[in-house]
């Protein structure tokens, strides 16, 4: 995995930023997830998809390499499940 920008903007803010070259197998190899997270991957009907949701947890995972989950509220809003950080995720093409 290459992260192309890491930024610590202060002491809670870091901006990451990754251009996903590597493969759903690869990025399979490089995170762990519960139950929940496999049900929701294995729910998506596109690889584009299944890359993002992928990609996503790797990039957390090195940028505070921690345990730390991605959930979701009831308006889909992605939250960290141990409070310790607000999070936003974007995605665009290539």
């Amino acid at each position: 995995m290459v992260v192309l920008q890491n930024h610590y903007l202060n002491e809670f803010s870091i901006l990451g930023v990754w251009k996903i070259e590597e493969d759903l197998n690869t990025l399979l190899e490089l995170v762990l997830l519960d139950n929940d997270e496999k049900k929701k991957y294995k729910g998506f009907s596109s690889s584009s998809r299944n890359l993002n949701f992928l990609s996503v947890r790797a990039l957390l995972s090195e940028l505070i390499g921690s345990d730390t989950k991605i959930v979701y509220n009831k308006n889909n809003k992605p939250f960290l499940n141990d409070g310790s950080r607000f999070i936003s995720i974007s995605h665009s093409h290539n």
